[in-house]
């Protein structure tokens, strides 16, 4: 069996790219969320984004804390306006 005939290393690949796709922030691939046959890729890629992304929350609240940095600060590093 040939390394791009193992079924395992397939879904594996599209859990590796749902994984740098959420943890980069980037919209999720089409090709993969909505694949039009195959749950298993839908699965794995959207199992993989959820992880990629969360563990980019958790780093980027840890660096928050760590620098003492409000991501609710606007880009100008002003207060929010709280109107609602």
């Amino acid at each position: 069996m040939a390394k791009d005939d193992d079924p395992k290393a397939e879904l594996f690949a599209c859990y590796k790219r749902g994984w740098q796709h959420g943890a980069t922030a980037r919209a999720r691939d089409k090709r993969f969320s909505e694949h039009a046959t195959r749950e298993d890729i839908q699965r794995e890629y959207l199992l993989g984004y959820t992880r990629g992304f969360d563990c980019r929350m958790v780093e980027m609240a840890r660096r928050c804390e760590q620098t003492g940095y409000d991501p609710r600060l606007s880009i100008l590093r002003a207060p929010v306006a709280e109107d609602g």
